[in-house]
């Protein structure tokens, strides 16, 4: 999972010096860290980025790429909560059980790359009692990207034919969405998306204008999804309580939508483009748009494109062109090789690099939220839990006179993530950071209703748990 670059603040400094009201506004929203005001400050009704100032685009671009990084940091955390709260329900004798919990756990076993044990989770959800036809068809889905990310070609070809989408727009978008995780290619064909229309066609139609892209189609339809936090489906138990049940998907969407707004728009700056294509080219990174990111990172010899255009060649199998795009990255000072352990981290054969970039700068990162967040991302990323929270918690500034509002969000949801995968004496905190974030972003709703409803204390009646 990717993270956030360390020198983007400096950037935006210089890009805005001279920005004109309009700009200082959004740039005043941005630097309060509330990235959907700024960008609604600074589109207004339009949807369109013709006619904006290269100032609005500069910070246009960076509340979207700042909000990215934020909801991927959501997913990041949604998924370390609902894989062992899903598991619970699925196996707990204290647990009540519901016909969609083992759908719901192979989702996030899937997100985990957990492929053969999310495998028998979706089979055995193909004829469950009590299962909707939409989640079994979905199951079946998932079951070929389980088998396409195992190797069975064979069987994944076979299962992905088994479903019928034609006519069912949200089928086909989940189809399309399960094809390009398992490294296929194939895009959706939605229709016309109704003003109520469910989670699955909103993410349908939203997928399609992520992967074409299409920013005018992108914007309106992420607003929808990003202000209301109601769980792709509730089920009733004892008591009036209902079990909510979230898709991964809608997270990893999102942040997706958001990469793609911010290629666009500093892509479409006309003027500093030594600062504008590496960003451009960062965010086309971040929204996997290979091909694009690789033409907006020639077009500048900022030093830091070697990090992503490693990483471009890397993830091909390039590895010895990627060292020497790496080399002297790492060795350029404590913020350079920051960022590259935050692009190692994707790789897994680099962990124990990553981890050693920690044991040299942990220090240099304690007094700099910043750093210490572009770092503890990299650890969490890399499976190193314990580290994260070392070097994240001790940037925390509880007793200074900034405070924790003056933290990035995506800082705050990593720290939360770190804390929770340290256990209950810290869950408090991580309540607490989640729910400070609500009002400004709601879509947090989804992951503070599901990490309440890990973190609850067991209710029992006999051998059943009543719900969170």
């Amino acid at each position: 999972m990717r993270r956030t670059p360390i020198l983007l603040t400096l950037m935006l400094v210089v890009l805005c010096s001279t920005a004109p009201a309009s700009a200082q506004q959004a740039e005043r929203l941005r630097r309060q860290h509330r990235y959907t005001e700024a960008i609604q400050a600074v589109l207004g009704a339009q949807t369109r980025l013709d006619g904006l100032s290269d100032e609005d685009l500069f910070v246009l671009g960076y509340a979207h790429l700042q909000r990215g990084y934020l909801l991927r940091e959501l997913a990041a955390l949604d998924v370390t909560i609902a894989t062992p709260y899903y598991h619970k329900r699925d196996t707990s004798a204290t647990a009540t059980r519901t016909p969609y919990t083992a759908y719901f756990l192979g989702r996030y076993l899937f997100e985990t790359a957990q492929f053969d044990k999310a495998l028998p989770y979706f089979e055995a959800s193909f004829d469950r009692r009590g299962l909707g036809e939409a989640y079994r068809q979905r199951a079946r889905i998932w079951a070929a990207a389980c088998h396409a990310r195992l190797g069975r070609t064979r069987q994944a070809a076979a299962a992905w034919d088994a479903v019928a989408v034609s006519g069912n727009a949200p089928l086909a978008g989940e189809r399309a969405f399960a094809r390009w995780k398992s490294r296929a290619a194939e895009a959706p064909a939605c229709g016309t998306v109704a003003a109520d229309a469910p989670a699955a066609a909103l993410r349908c139609a939203l997928w399609a204008a992520v992967r074409a892209p299409d920013p005018p189609v992108l914007y309106p339809l992420q607003r929808r999804l990003l202000d209301d936090a109601a769980p792709d489906y509730a089920y009733a138990v004892d008591d009036g309580l209902a079990l909510h049940f979230y898709d991964p998907a809608t997270l990893d969407m999102l942040a997706y939508a958001d990469f793609v707004q911010a290629m666009e728009a500093f892509g479409s700056a006309r003027s500093r483009q030594r600062e504008t294509r590496l960003l451009a080219g960062l965010s086309a990174f971040e929204a996997g748009h290979d091909d694009r990111a690789r033409a907006f990172l020639d077009q500048t010899d900022h030093p830091w494109r070697a990090a992503y255009l490693g990483a471009l060649a890397y993830q091909d199998g390039e590895t010895a062109q990627a060292e020497a795009l790496w080399r002297g990255l790492r060795s350029a000072g404590v913020e350079a090789e920051v960022e590259w352990a935050r692009v190692a981290a994707r790789f897994p054969v680099l962990r124990r690099e990553v981890f050693a970039v920690y044991r040299r700068q942990r220090q240099a990162a304690s007094g700099n939220p910043l750093l210490a967040w572009t770092l503890g991302s990299a650890l969490l990323a890399s499976k190193q839990p314990q580290a994260a929270l070392a070097v994240l918690g001790a940037a925390y500034p509880a007793g200074s006179p900034a405070g924790p509002d003056a933290l990035e969000p995506a800082y705050l949801v990593a720290l939360a993530h770190a804390q929770f995968m340290a256990g209950p004496r810290y869950y408090p905190l991580v309540r607490n950071h989640l729910a400070g974030l609500l009002d400004a972003y709601p879509v947090v709703g989804g992951v503070l209703d599901l990490a309440q409803a890990y973190m609850a204390p067991e209710r029992k009646t006999g051998r059943k748990r009543t719900g969170p």
